[in-house]
């Protein structure tokens, strides 16, 4: 894999890391994620993918919650059931629909409940959606 040097990525306000394959042929048969062209909605569904840092064997799981609210680019969603979000940084959120809609990350102090989290959050991919366009 190699970082894409995309212009207007490297904005202080954006947490984005953009790659792309060294070599393609390895990845017949493999569908990138759908980029959604709207910003996510507060009320909407969205499902976290991923695995917990403290797995000693990546499972991916999938975390589904409801956004509560906006923040400019970030969005702020509460989900169950509660996960210890450490190592989701950057981990793809998607719509109902499959659509990718942001990446996990956490500009806020997020509640916790026994150790785990009861919120997470995203920065969204609408923020960037032109820059993908050129």
């Amino acid at each position: 894999m190699q970082a894409l040097p995309l212009p207007g990525l490297d904005r202080p306000d954006l947490d984005w890391l953009l790659l792309a394959p060294a070599d393609p042929a390895g990845l017949d048969g493999i569908e990138p994620l759908q980029v959604r062209q709207r910003p996510v909605e507060v009320g909407e569904t969205v499902h976290l993918v991923g695995c917990p840092y403290a797995a000693a064997r990546c499972v991916q799981q999938v975390y589904s919650g409801r956004v509560v609210e906006r923040m400019g680019n970030m969005f702020r969603f509460e989900f169950k059931p509660h996960v210890n979000l450490a190592g989701f940084s950057g981990a793809p959120v998607i719509d109902a629909q499959g659509h990718l809609v942001g990446v996990m990350t956490i500009s806020f102090r997020p509640r916790e409940l026994f150790d785990k989290h009861v919120e997470g959050g995203g920065q969204d991919v609408a923020a960037i959606a032109p820059l993908l366009r050129g």
